[in-house]
């Protein structure tokens, strides 16, 4: 992922209310996509695949959402002059 990229506070509670070793992997992983643009997904369990995409997805529509809220925040300051 080259883009920038949001980990907000539901996605971090996400992360810290699954057991330990699922916790462990998930974050790892989203280090290892977000950070080296690797896919992490080929290690995983079937189930712990199934997690990460679901804090996958919060991490993408978290990040779009502020990528628009940029936008706009941007075009309102720009017409107000």
């Amino acid at each position: 992922m080259t883009s920038p990229f949001v980990i907000s506070s539901r996605v971090i509670e996400t992360v810290k209310s699954l057991p330990e070793e699922e916790r462990r992997i998930i974050s790892s992983a989203l280090a290892e996509e977000l950070l080296c643009g690797e896919d992490p997904v080929k290690k995983m369990s079937p189930l712990q695949a199934m997690l990460y995409s679901v804090v996958r997805y919060y991490v993408k529509r978290d990040s779009e959402r502020s990528s628009v809220r940029d936008a706009l925040s941007s075009a309102n300051t720009a017409g107000a002059f």
